[in-house]
Order: structure tokens, then sequence, then C-alpha cells
């Protein structure tokens, strides 16, 4: 819709005027780009003040505002509060040399409100200090022909405006295509940076130089290797230690190997699967019949990772340690609590039918899920201990805002390949 022009605002703030002097303030809100004002004179009264920068608009609304908002809390609207609620209106003016420049005055200061396209803005000044929405610009004097414009009625700028603003909340509408390609691009990074600090750290070979470093303490008798060896060197122990301990660290590193061969493969495996994946089949995906899960878990309700393993055999992971306790509430007594042993952060639930029996390798398909999602790349060299205990055993520790939890039962998976 078109902007407000000169003849329509200043109609608007008489009608204002009339109804809201001595009126006084009793909430501001801010969402997206609207600041809300409600005054009470007698009844509820709503002030829209629309800031988008092509089309600034100022609207009334009695009783009700009639959309639903998502509330937000900004330096401005904060100000606003502390100085302004409960204050009388007690004056309300266009400066009109200025051009679309509403001024709404109060005993403990002012409230400057600009419509000018592309020159939106609110200022507050109160208490010696001023506060404002967006960057202040200079304003030039107004010259506009008001003899020309044509002017709305109140009812058809409400009508204008609720048509294109219906249902939005103040905000842009979420485009779902824009959403997914996001969140795919996103995942795709960071599943190719796992790779490439795997690969990278593969390459390296540390095995070998173990090896060599026993090798050449064998055969010189003596801690004095060549430089590039010196830092693997354990300076508290003798010569006979050395060659023990550079021995068992390659046996070591070379069956740790077989594990992060197979995650390696694990994580390539998703990235050809996600590059694949287009829109249509992730909402394809959302439409299907569910796989076993939370039947209480609401879209939005806990930030989670997910990995539908076949047969409704699903495994969730939360992002965080308040998710993951929110997760755990969420299991049934017969799901089951999957975690890797000295790693805090990292477990997950996997949700399955009720007696349904899980074979030691989905479990340890899991348990490399919850390595490449939960650890950093660094981490993610070596063997796990997977604990593995069905969620009536799992008890949150009282009190604890970190999501530590008691268990019992469990029995531990070692993952490697």
């Amino acid at each position: 819709m078109k902007a407000l022009n000169q003849i329509e605002l200043e109609s608007m703030v008489d009608h204002l005027r009339d109804v809201l002097l001595k009126a006084p303030l009793q909430e501001v809100l801010v969402s997206g780009g609207w600041v809300l004002f409600r005054f009470y004179p007698g009844e509820d009264f709503w002030v829209l003040i629309d800031l988008q920068k092509p089309a600034p608009i100022l609207l009334p609304f009695e009783k009700k505002f009639p959309i639903a908002i998502k509330k937000e809390k900004k330096p401005l609207q904060l100000f606003l509060q502390a100085h302004f609620i409960g204050q009388g209106l007690q004056d309300l003016q266009v400066e009109k040399e200025w051009g679309r420049v509403i001024r709404f005055r109060f005993a403990v200061g002012d409230i400057e409100v600009r419509l000018i396209p592309r020159q939106t803005n609110v200022l507050v000044k109160a208490a010696g200090k001023t506060i404002s929405w967006d960057k202040v610009q200079d304003l030039k004097q107004s010259g506009v022909d008001n003899s020309e414009l044509e002017c709305r009625s109140l009812a058809q700028l409400k009508s204008e405006w609720l048509a294109e603003r219906q249902n939005a909340g103040g905000a842009a509408k979420t485009d779902p295509l824009a959403v997914f390609e996001k969140q795919k691009a996103k995942t795709l990074e960071k599943k190719r940076r796992a790779i490439s600090e795997i690969e990278k750290m593969l390459s390296e070979n540390p095995e070998v130089r173990y090896r060599s470093l026993g090798d050449e303490l064998k055969a010189l008798q003596s801690l004095n290797v060549r430089d590039d060896l010196k830092p693997l060197l354990h300076s508290e122990m003798n010569l006979a230690e050395n060659i023990n301990a550079a021995f068992a660290k390659a046996k070591s590193l070379r069956d740790k190997q077989e594990g992060t061969l197979a995650r390696l493969s694990l994580i390539r495996n998703e990235l050809v699967a996600l590059e694949r994946q287009t829109f249509a089949d992730s909402v394809k995906q959302r439409n299907q019949k569910p796989a076993a899960g939370p039947a209480k878990l609401k879209a939005g309700e806990i930030k989670l990772r997910k990995r539908e393993l076949g047969d409704r055999l699903v495994a969730y992971m939360g992002k965080s340690a308040a998710d993951n306790l929110s997760l755990l509430r969420k299991a049934r007594a017969w799901d089951y609590w999957l975690h890797l042993k000295d790693y805090p952060s990292a477990h997950a639930i996997l949700f399955r039918e009720k007696n349904q029996v899980v074979s030691p390798e989905l479990f340890r398909q899991v348990g490399l899920w919850i390595v490449s999602e939960g650890l950093s790349a660094s981490q993610q060299s070596g063997d796990f201990d997977l604990l593995i205990c069905e969620s009536r055993f799992v008890r949150p520790i009282k009190g604890d805002k970190l999501g530590r939890v008691h268990y019992s039962n469990e029995r531990i998976q070692r993952l490697r390949s």
C-alpha cells in the first residue's frame, strides 16, 4: 500500500488528539518493524506505528489490536516503559515544517515519530537523554503541495493495511524454500569441514611417526633422535620406557584408525544424500508416517537433530544440555538412552516400538552419528565406549542446570568399525 500522505496524516492526528488527550500510556510493545502504544481513554486504544521504510503508516485500533504479535525487547521500548508508562498525553501535533513528523508530548518528555519513506524513525527524549529506533538522519523542511493529494478514509487505510499484513505478526513471512536452502547449506558446510579435518588427520598418519620413533630409539639406543620426532618423546621416561610407549601408541593409533575410517565413510554418505535432497524430498519426508518418536513433542518445542534408521526406529539428539534434558523427559520407559562415555555433552535417545529388538549394528550407527554430530572434528579420532540403557533407568539430577543424570543397568558397546 501507499504511505500516508500529508493530508491523511494530519487528519489521523486530529482524530487521535480528540480521543487520546490526557489518556495515560499503559503499554509499549515492539514486534518486527512495529511499535505499538496502548493508551487508556476509558478503554484500551491502540496506536500502531508501522516503520516499514517504503510505506510507513500510523493507524488507530479501538479495544483490541486485530493481529497476534510476537513481542520483542528493544532499547527504545525499555526506555519508554521506564519513563512514559502511566503518563498522560498532553498534546499531539504534526510538525508541518518537516512534513510527515508527529510529536507526542508528555510531562516527562516527547516521542517524535517520523513517517517519511526511507527516513522512518522514532526518537524519544526524557530525563536528559535521547534514544532512537534507527540511526538519526537530518531532516529538510517540507515543501509538499497538499492541494493535489488524494485522501483515503480511516476505514480504507485500515482495510488496505490489514489486507497486506493480516497474520504477518509484524515480520516478513518465512519462505520455507529459503529456510530449507539455508539450513541445507549450513549442514553441508559442517559435514565438508568435518571430512576435510578427518582426511587431514589421516594423511598425517601419526601411527607411522610413532613407529619411526620406536625404531630410531632402538637403533640409536639413545634419546637423541632427529628433531621432528623429539616432540613425541616423554622427558620423564627413560630410554626403554620411551621405546615401549612409542610402539604402544603406534598400535593404539592403528586400531583407532578403523573407527575413524568408518566415521569418515558415514559422513561422506550423509553428505551425498544431503546434496541430492531437494525441497520436495524434505516436504515429502515430513508428510510421511512418522517413525517411532516422542508423541508429545511439538514442532519447535525442542531444538533437535534427527536420524531415522528404518523399521520405525529414530534417534534424536538435543542441541544443548537443556534440549537433551527435555528430550529425556519425553522418552518412554523402553526407549534407549545412548551416551558416549567420558564425553558429557554427547548423548541421544533412540525411540523404538515396545519390545522391539535393536541390533548392535544399529546401535553402532547411532553411536557414530553421536560422534560426528556431537563432537568436534579434532575429537573424532579414536575408539569410543557407547553407554546403552533404557530410559527407565536414567534420572536427571535434581537441581542440576547442566542436564547431568544418574543411570544404571547400562551396557557398553565399543565403537571401532
